[in-house]
């Protein structure tokens, strides 16, 4: 519960901070008879008092998330199982263990999965406050028990709301539906029955808090729904959230995340999985062979990178809340392969002129394992479809992490020139150049030292060097930093091929990229660099 019964205007810009996102992308869902204004603004007066913006807020009772929703309220909106709810009721069990098992819920990962997810949050609320408002709009019928101890009928009134209902009434009948449900609503409004929760608060002051709300606060949900980019509404965010569970969790904005690089896969994680086999789920043969499937190697994946998505399958990863799908033309390293009954992570894109790719998953002929993809492998075709995690996923605490797998990522192994390894002992023993300078330069002071049959193979060996940056190097391209200086030699053997006045560092990062694929172009295709 906030400590202000009505929110003010520090207290809203507060949520909006730390919701802007949630709001703005689903301002197009809006509670009957209000315009979305008046629906973000009602949905703030609610968000402020059942929760303080604080998304996976429980209580003692057992109501959880933004809006403390009850077992009540999510069966109606779909999530629990309507048989499991209704064994619930005659059980002694708590609501609290109750939601808490997965087993009772309709979505994968239940409870996580809900309060993880805020649009699934808002959305939920926005359905139940329409379902309430429909029956604020149907006549009433009140039933009493008869001295048998049976319901009968006792009266019938007319629709508490009709044509003629302002936005303010309507938000006031949705917000006392919304603690004793739609018929503590209706008693309330037409017998005057001020009933209360579980905590002592009466019917009435949810009722006027749900006025207030769209009276007070309509001016600001229109200022900022009419603002001009998303990013004005998080970038600033400096909020954490306090939960329930004495831990804390960073509402890290998409807008803070532009330049995030999606998983990819690193040697760690081709050597954790090493050795295993495919099986369906994840677990182990009689003999203690670990195994696992594509779908869990890629959700295992996804939290190494601190991404909190719950493991789905390959069918309801096809219409998941938790990815983007991205068009072929912009797939990245680490975006998810998708096809039928089968997926993993890109680790080369399809090339536009051979029309073959490489991903990582775990195959049923050699478990986790990188194999190739495209038109033209005759196995692994095109996929049906590419998703990319969302961003507002990903545990920010993680990030750090996320670079140092990023990091580890090497480009296949080139046996090296014994002729090249001799020659530059100290250039071999240089594990990462701290620039793209640097490994160039390295380069050209062994090529230096070189009969030109040997250059294409010591260029690939210096390549698998690992630099921290490719793109930072700055001046001249050529190892003197004087234009045309060794630029022609590099040509006659190596599809290396340098600007000699090059001084864009990104144009360097290109040129030692370019360099790479052509590596593993020739390892795909297993060619064997010249040596004599």
């Amino acid at each position: 519960m906030a400590k202000n019964i009505f929110a003010t205007k520090e207290d809203v810009d507060k949520l909006l901070k730390m919701h802007g996102g949630v709001f703005k992308r689903n301002q197009g869902l809006t509670v009957t008879g209000l315009n979305k204004e008046q629906t973000l603004a009602y949905a703030l007066g609610a968000m402020h008092n059942e929760s303080d913006g604080r998304q996976r807020a429980e209580n003692s009772k057992g109501y959880v998330g933004l809006f403390q929703f009850g077992a009540a309220a999510l069966t109606d909106a779909g999530l629990i199982k309507m048989d499991k709810y209704k064994a619930y009721l005659g059980a002694n069990v708590s609501q609290k263990s109750f939601l808490n098992n997965k087993d009772n819920w309709t979505i994968a990962g239940g409870l996580e999965t809900f309060l993880d997810d805020r649009d699934l949050q808002y959305k939920i609320f926005i359905k139940n406050s329409n379902r309430n408002i429909r029956a604020g709009e149907s006549e009433y019928k009140n039933y009493v028990k008869n001295p048998e101890g049976k319901s009968v009928l006792d009266s019938v009134f007319p629709p508490i709301l009709n044509a003629n209902s302002t936005a303010i009434e309507r938000a006031g009948f949705a917000m006392g539906a919304h603690l004793k449900g739609a018929t503590g609503a209706n008693k309330y409004f037409h017998l005057g029955n001020n009933s209360r929760d579980g905590n002592r608060v009466e019917i009435s002051s949810y009722v006027e808090r749900g006025k207030r709300s769209v009276n007070d606060l309509s001016s600001i949900a229109a200022q900022f729904l009419s603002s001009s980019s998303l990013a004005n509404s998080e970038s600033k965010l400096e909020d954490v959230i306090a939960v329930s569970k004495d831990d804390t969790i960073p509402i890290v904005p998409n807008a803070q995340l532009e330049n995030y690089i999606p998983p990819l896969i690193t040697k760690d994680i081709e050597k954790e999985y090493e050795g295993y086999k495919w099986a369906k789920g994840k677990g182990r043969l009689k003999d203690g062979t670990p195994t696992i499937d594509c779908s869990h190697l890629v959700n295992e994946i996804l939290k190494r990178y601190g991404y909190k998505i719950p493991y789905q399958t390959t069918a309801e990863l096809k219409s998941s809340k938790f990815f983007d799908e991205i068009d072929v033309k912009d797939v990245k390293p680490g975006d998810i392969a998708l096809w039928d009954g089968h997926t993993g992570i890109v680790e080369e894109p399809i090339n536009a002129d051979e029309k073959i790719g490489k991903f990582y998953g775990s195959q049923t002929s050699t478990g986790p394992s990188s194999t190739y993809f495209g038109p033209n492998t005759g196995y692994w075709e095109k996929p049906k479809s590419y998703l990319r995690p969302r961003a507002e996923y990903l545990n920010p605490t993680s990030q750090k992490n996320t670079a140092v797998e990023q990091k580890k990522v090497t480009p296949p192994k080139v046996p090296p020139s014994l002729g090249a390894v001799k020659s530059n002992t100290n250039v071999a023993k240089e594990k990462r150049p701290s620039s793209g300078y640097e490994l160039l330069n390295s380069m050209m002071s062994a090529l230096k030292q070189l009969p030109v049959p040997n250059l294409e193979h010591a260029s690939k060996t210096l390549l698998s060097q690992q630099p921290e940056d490719y793109l930072s190097a700055k001046g001249c391209c050529c190892a003197s930093g004087k234009p045309g200086a060794a630029s022609t030699v590099i040509n006659q053997n190596t599809s290396i091929t340098l600007n000699a006045e090059c001084k864009d560092p990104h144009a360097l990062g290109k040129i030692v990229t370019n360099a790479q694929e052509q590596v593993n172009r020739d390892m795909m295709r297993k060619i064997t660099p010249r040596t004599s």
